[in-house]
């Protein structure tokens, strides 16, 4: 098996730059992409590892933005994956984003370094791809053989991982994925696929599944194998867009993430009207340094994008506040509002009223009409209101037709037409099928004669409240002399009168008490 005595000549050959533990989780997790420490109530989530012990008991660790507890971890051992958690058990349904993807490279096939050398430059050096493909030899069998094609659709890996006697490649998304319920199916047969054919790629036997959740050896400490866990960078390399990753599904497997759309319309002037929230209070004791944070979120209700404009207005305020907030302070905050404005700018949008209120200061009265004037916004409830008189008028003014022509009639939505369609007051009557009837066989199964019934003793019983009647049987021919027996219970459409009643309770037999 490889060594790292023998991997220092594939590093040099390949032109790997080696990346230290807070440069390579620094460029999977950007600055402003997890909570800060001490900071709560932003809707930001954090990363876990877990500290193992020499007994293998393990402890989880919180990750803040700083990732200053990836350098202070005690024990040698230490697990980490790349996806961000909300609460502090990594559960997988804690599970919120997904930064970077690791794939196995299975080296049963290759047991040397120059192999291996030779398979990685020949990969992602000369941009060619190895495929098993069947081809047809002179005697006419088919044989299995990797043939070389042109690699356009496989994205070239960012770092290069090697754990011990294990290696991987780490591919670093561009934006992080949500991990919703229905985007972790699809999500795990793209890192099953991508697994497949870089291995198919390395002349490798494609390894089993394993999930994106999987924890591995955080760089710089102790593998469970042997070793340390070291990074190398790749040359050129750049991260990976979702794009990249739906191009060698079928487009039936694409994962496609659709952007929250939100109720409120933005209005021009809602920056430049907290702007002057700000002024009315900036001499106010009631200020406070998270007005940064308030102000970058505004603008992300704005729908602003110039981050150049912000910034310039955010360090404008910062001078005013000197002596106010330590300079330190308020360059990380501005800093950290810079970079949520740029990685979570929709997170950033969903910041409610109240807690830009509390944590900047700043009175915020609550939206009426959404800052609209009072003739504005009733004539938008007038026009909401008439789409149900339209769609009845539309109904009743051509019947016979249905929804569909109704939605390409007036152009509203398909749910909005079904909200307002009036019902039908017919109802459908569907016959149901009734079983048939089985009748008694009135005559006597062995001759064929006719029967006769008798009614010979009627019982009463108190718990349940009902009547019992022993009938007998018989056949009216005397040679055959079949008989038999059977009780017939007194339904509610057959109770007995008063006086049967009376007789069944005075021919029951008096308890002996």
């Amino acid at each position: 098996m490889i060594n790292y005595g023998t991997l220092e000549s594939l590093i040099h050959e390949l032109e790997l730059e080696e990346v230290s533990c807070r440069d390579f989780y620094r460029t999977i997790f950007p600055r402003g992409s997890l909570q800060r420490k001490g900071v709560q109530g932003d809707c930001m989530y954090n990363a876990m590892a877990r500290a193992i012990t020499a007994k293998g008991d393990g402890t989880y660790l919180n990750i803040h933005d700083d990732l200053r507890l990836l350098d202070s971890i005690k024990t040698n051992r230490a697990t980490m994956n790349c996806v961000s958690y909300v609460g502090r058990i990594p559960a997988p349904d804690n599970a919120r984003n997904l930064y970077a993807i690791y794939v196995r490279i299975n080296f049963e096939a290759i047991q040397s370094v120059s192999a291996l050398e030779n398979a990685l430059f020949f990969y992602f050096r000369d941009g060619m791809l190895s495929q098993k493909k069947p081809i047809k030899g002179k005697n006419g069998k088919v044989k299995w053989e990797y043939v070389s094609e042109s690699r356009t659709d496989i994205p070239v890996p960012y770092f290069f991982v090697a754990e011990g006697n294990e290696y991987f490649l780490c591919y670093v998304l561009d934006t992080p994925i949500s991990l919703f319920s229905n985007h972790r199916k699809k999500l795990q047969v793209i890192c099953n696929r991508l697994s497949e054919l870089v291995n198919i790629g390395l002349n490798c036997i494609p390894p089993k599944p394993e999930s994106y959740l999987t924890e591995r050896t955080v760089v710089g400490y102790c593998c469970l194998n042997e070793g340390v866990c070291r990074a190398f960078k790749f040359p050129g390399s750049h991260t990976t867009t979702l794009d990249e990753l739906n191009a060698f599904m079928p487009k039936s497997k694409h994962l496609i993430i659709k952007k929250p759309v939100y109720g409120w319309v933005p209005n021009g002037n809602l920056y430049d009207w907290f702007w002057e929230q700000v002024e009315a209070e900036i001499d106010s004791p009631n200020l406070k340094i998270g007005v940064f944070t308030a102000i970058a979120a505004y603008a992300a209700k704005n729908c602003m994008t110039d981050i150049d404009t912000i910034r310039t207005d955010l360090k404008g305020l910062r001078k005013r506040l000197e002596g106010r907030f330590p300079d330190t302070e308020m360059r990380q905050e501005i800093c950290d509002a810079l970079n949520r404005l740029q990685f979570d700018y929709y997170g950033l949008k969903r910041i409610p009223v109240a807690e830009l209120r509390y944590m900047s200061g700043v009175e915020i009265p609550d939206n009426k009409r959404q800052y609209r004037p009072q003739k504005q916004f009733l004539k938008e409830r007038a026009e909401k209101r008439s789409v149900k008189k339209q769609v009845v008028d539309w109904y009743n003014n051509n019947p016979g037709k249905r929804q569909k022509d109704c939605v390409e009639a007036l152009g509203f939505a398909k749910s909005t037409v079904s909200k307002h369609w009036p019902k039908s007051k017919k109802k459908n009557t569907v016959m149901k099928k009734t079983k048939p009837v089985k009748q008694r066989k009135r005559v006597c199964p062995q001759c064929g004669s006719p029967l006769t019934y008798e009614d010979i003793k009627t019982e009463f019983f108190k718990s349940s409240g009902k009547f019992r009647t022993r009938v007998q049987k018989k056949c009216s021919s005397e040679e055959c002399g079949y008989s038999s027996y059977y009780y017939r219970y007194a339904s509610d459409a057959c109770v007995p009168s008063e006086m049967e009643l009376v007789n069944a309770l005075l021919k029951q037999p008096s308890s002996p008490h």
